[in-house]
């Protein structure tokens, strides 16, 4: 039963907390579509109750939620591959569930970044010349064990000038970035640093490499993601180890189980729970699932909650996570 999410008999609070994955909290702003648009106001409160089923009231937040789990459909095909194929591109970009006559399907017809074509910034190669291009830069990529941080950067740019869709080449360059730092020791996406920043310069730097300048990494753009990211990866760092001490002072002289570790590994992803949800996630009975929950909640890891949607249902709350996620969106966007 505890091989389900990892957990063995002799894990611990801090091996779990280690194997914690940012990606799981920033992909709210990597899966496009409504999550840059209708739905980026969207609170982690909101959208943790939307993710766990326990509000279905908030329409943004559901429509955020559906984003986030097409793109993880996405991702989960594409980062268990090696090596990539361009079949395993198409069922990938199946997954965003685009319109019909473009999903999981390479472009037939022209594309720009501009109003219209004569005034284009960019124009990207023709249809006909996708396949070979795909072809040349899945070479490339399979080709490597190891990626760079230059290298990530690269074959990042060439997948974008390449736009070998007609939608969704945004969200799948993003994937492509995930499945390179799977290799790579670039911790942080480097697609978070434009957030924020101005769509032009991002747009010169992924033209850099040969394009529209030959500046590649020399970019101002691409120096200033790599200076940000490793500020953004030690204060993210930093307060993973503050989580840690907080659930540890806690959890003095209570000792966990496996079905404790369980739940806890639960509540780093997902914070807001019902005995419910945390029975069907687990795969355990209701009386075991009350016992361990009564313990964190004696302990002050959870806390119980009722909502306006849903009064007859009693949630827990863990705080230490929700305020866990709440600065780390703040760093993200600090000083943008």
């Amino acid at each position: 039963m505890y091989s389900e999410l990892g957990i063995m008999e002799n894990s611990s609070l801090s091996s779990i907390i280690d194997c914690v994955s940012f990606s799981h909290y920033q992909r709210r702003f990597l899966c496009g579509a409504s999550a840059l648009r209708d739905a980026r106001h969207v609170s982690r409160m909101q959208l943790y109750l939307a993710m766990a089923g326990l509000d279905n009231t908030d329409s943004l937040a559901q429509l955020l939620v559906a984003d986030i789990r097409r793109y993880e459909s996405a991702s989960a095909i594409l980062l268990s591959k090696k090596p990539i194929t361009i079949n395993n591109l198409l069922e990938a970009h199946s997954k965003l569930e685009l319109k019909p006559r473009h999903s999981g399907k390479l472009r037939v017809t022209e594309i720009w970044i501009g109003e219209n074509r004569e005034i284009a910034s960019y124009i990207a190669p023709s249809p006909e010349k996708v396949q070979r291009l795909l072809e040349d830069f899945l070479i490339s990529l399979n080709s490597q064990k190891q990626f760079s941080v230059e290298e990530v950067v690269k074959h990042y740019s060439r997948f974008l000038a390449i736009h070998p869709f007609s939608d969704g080449n945004g969200r799948m360059s993003r994937i492509l970035v995930e499945y390179m730092q799977q290799s790579s020791d670039l911790k942080t996406h480097l697609s978070l640093f434009r957030l924020g920043n101005s769509i032009s310069h991002y747009q010169d730097a992924v033209l850099s490499f040969g394009i529209k300048s030959n500046l590649g990494m020399e970019s101002p753009y691409w120096q200033s993601m790599i200076a940000w990211g490793s500020e953004y990866e030690a204060k993210t760092t930093a307060l993973l180890q503050e989580l840690e001490v907080l659930f540890k002072t806690k959890l003095t002289l209570a000792p966990l189980d496996g079905i404790d570790l369980k739940i806890i590994k639960l509540l780093l992803k997902q914070p807001i729970v019902s005995i419910s949800t945390v029975c069907q996630a687990l795969n355990i009975d209701l009386s075991t699932a009350k016992d361990s929950l009564s313990k964190l909640v004696d302990r002050g890891i959870l806390k119980p909650f009722r909502t306006k949607q849903n009064p007859n249902v009693e949630l827990l709350v863990c705080v230490d996570v929700c305020q866990f996620t709440l600065k780390l969106d703040e760093i993200l966007f600090e000083g943008k």
